[in-house]
């Protein structure tokens, strides 16, 4: 079975492979969590200050090396950096099985996190290098939603094997083992090359479109792909939205896979025109032209007019890029309080004590909804998708603060999740168009390290908050305050709609 990519088609067992990677970056922190309120029980003598390192210092250490893992992957094979997170990540997690006391437990979970940093780039950063077009825009959403549903089950799991043995929740990591030998098979499994345009792609695409595309990318890729062999071009991947920074260097064309040549930028192949709904008189583009963006000029050109000469973030449009960047910390911060802050609410509000568990699930399930069919709802809204999204996200914080049933504070935890879930997604994409093609995975990897940022910060912002507004032992109050700073934020995507960081175009659609 072959899948059609937007620039040629894949194996299926080459899409299972970058599915699989999706499914493991979920997981770090998620064995300890069921197990905490047990830590005094389980390690005779450990301290709060030790349960606290347990459960930040891993998180502290995802960032660096989502961020150092991008970098490497200018100029480094990712599929090495890729190969080493997962083992890391799969022993280490193994290896709290047989863990018998407190410190040690501490140090194999921040070699855990070191794992998971090099692998959590990865998982958009494939998506980026493999897809353009449309396709990218669908496999972004889809890959959000693996890892939520890989999130809710794997909460389910850890929580019934901790009742069991507290090791057994460690059992979780098992997944990245099983990523691990899927990913193997990318060895053999060469990037669709962008020249090359499928008869698929070509009935699609207006007379002449297609060849036209195809020469005008041709001369930006040199060197072949035979059998899946490394590719001979002298650039690298573009930084995705989740990835970390790559290095370019001189061995770059030996050590990069060949799909890295081709990257994420303006694909060879254009899948038709869109035109859609609510974008009244835009102008058609390609499916596969994300230089359409709000005026955008290619990733290349963009970044030669936008971004730092020379350093690491050389290839990016920094200007944009950071303001996705804002973004997407936002509006994770902003939902967070639903994970953070829901089950003192429920408690609060005197439902059910079972009740949290079951919101936050839907929570969950409401944000992998939208990433099922995300260029769908992207056709759907048009211009309108990211001003829908925060309404969205606002209106069910204030139904969370406003309503103590259990049936409106289940509808408050699923608007707010459809709203994260397609915001998450379209960031994603976005951020691809903002970089060179070999530095796509770097801007995907700057993106991400803010989300794990926002989950580092969301508990000290409410707690300023709170203090300076003295209603710290309001459980409500958190909700209150980010329902009213997201329709701030809304008020803001509507006066900047045009923007590029609220905006959508054509090649949002395609």
């Amino acid at each position: 079975m072959k899948i059609q990519t937007g620039k040629g088609t894949i194996a299926l067992t080459t899409l299972l492979a970058i599915w699989s990677v999706s499914m493991v970056v979920s997981l770090p922190g998620l064995a300890v969590s069921p197990i905490l309120g047990r830590l005094h029980r389980i390690f005779g003598h450990a301290t709060d200050l030790e349960i606290q390192m347990l459960t930040s210092l891993p998180s502290l250490l995802i960032i660096p090396f989502v961020l150092l893992a991008g970098k490497l992957s200018v100029s480094r094979n990712k599929l090495l950096i890729l190969y080493t997170g997962l083992i890391i990540f799969f022993v280490s997690g193994l290896s709290c099985l047989f863990v018998g006391g407190m410190t040690l437990l501490i140090v194999v979970s921040c070699i855990l996190g070191i794992g998971a940093g090099m692998v959590i780039p990865l998982s958009t950063g494939l998506v980026a290098d493999y897809f353009s077009g449309r396709p990218r825009v669908r496999q972004l959403g889809i890959s959000s939603a693996i890892s939520n549903v890989t999130l809710v089950l794997a909460t389910s799991l850890t929580g019934w094997l901790a009742t069991i043995d507290w090791h057994y929740p460690f059992l979780v990591y098992l997944l990245p083992g099983v990523s691990l030998l899927l990913t193997l098979t990318l060895r053999k499994a060469p990037l669709p090359d962008a020249t090359s345009v499928s008869a698929a792609d070509r009935s699609q695409a207006p007379a002449g479109e297609s060849d036209a595309a195809a020469s005008a990318v041709a001369p930006r890729v040199s060197g072949s792909s035979e059998g899946g062999s490394l590719s001979r071009s002298s650039v690298g991947g573009l930084p995705g939205p989740a990835d970390t920074a790559r290095r370019q260097g001189p061995r770059v064309a030996k050590e990069t896979y060949v799909g890295a040549s081709v990257g994420s930028g303006p694909a060879a192949v254009s899948q038709g025109t869109v035109s859609p709904r609510g974008s009244k008189g835009a102008e058609p583009s390609g499916l596969d032209d994300p230089a359409r963006l709000q005026g955008a000029r290619t990733p290349s050109a963009a970044a030669d007019a936008g971004s730092v000469e020379t350093g690491w973030l050389h290839g990016i449009d920094r200007h944009r890029l950071g303001g996705l960047m804002l973004l997407y910390f936002f509006a994770t911060y902003a939902v967070l309080v639903v994970s953070f802050n829901l089950p003192f609410l429920i408690q609060q509000y005197k439902l059910t004590s079972s009740a949290s568990g079951v919101m936050i699930s839907l929570f969950f399930l409401a944000i992998m909804l939208p990433g099922l069919a995300v260029d769908r709802v992207i056709a759907l809204l048009g211009k309108k998708t990211m001003f829908v999204s925060l309404l969205l996200i606002g209106a069910g914080l204030l139904l969370l603060y406003l309503v103590k049933s259990e049936f409106f504070v289940a509808l408050g935890c699923f608007a707010t999740g459809l709203g994260y879930g397609v915001i998450q997604p379209v960031v994603y994409n976005k951020a691809v168009a903002t970089a060179s093609r070999e530095r796509t995975t770097l801007a995907l990897a700057l993106v991400m390290s803010v989300n794990y940022l926002a989950i580092l910060l969301c508990p000290f912002i409410v707690d300023m908050f709170a203090g300076l507004f003295r209603s710290s032992s309001s459980a409500d109050f958190p909700f209150l305050l980010n329902a009213l700073l997201t329709l701030i934020a809304t008020v803001l995507c509507y006066r900047y709609r045009d923007g590029f960081v609220f905006g959508m175009t054509d090649s949002d659609f395609e």
